[in-house]
């Protein structure tokens, strides 16, 4: 049975939210402001392994996360703190891959990933490629 990585994504966020120097020495001085509205459109980046990550943005939701051209995941976006992000647990949407995320700018998403019952995060940033077409 897979375990929730609530406990997780509590701590990621606190230390993400943190004012003062905390955030700033983790993720850099953008922790520490309200990061911008997200930009709705198609994001495309790296992770620590040097796999392709790729989601959408759109209506208040994070689509079609894919690592590598696999899985399908999704979740809601909202407000943590300072900062507009998402977090899911595996059970979520349809993928298998776990993925929690938040914007540093307007533009750019750090995050990171899991996979099945595997507890350790593969961190990635993700950068915003396009407009999303009709």
């Amino acid at each position: 049975m897979r375990k929730p990585l609530l406990p997780l994504i509590i701590v990621v966020v606190a230390l993400l939210t943190a004012p003062g120097p905390a955030a700033a020495g983790l993720l850099g001085p953008a922790a520490a402001q309200r990061s911008s509205d997200p930009v709705v459109g198609h994001y495309s980046g790296r992770d620590a392994h040097d796999n392709h990550i790729r989601f959408d943005f759109d209506h208040g939701r994070m689509t079609h996360f894919r690592i590598n051209h696999e899985g399908n995941g999704h979740a809601h976006v909202g407000h943590f703190g300072k900062l507009f992000g998402w977090s899911m647990n595996c059970e979520e949407g349809s993928s298998e891959f776990c993925s929690h995320g938040f914007w540093m700018t307007s533009h750019q998403v750090r995050g990171g990933w899991t996979q099945g019952d595997d507890r350790h995060s593969t961190h990635f940033t993700a950068h915003w490629i396009g407009e999303i077409s009709d």
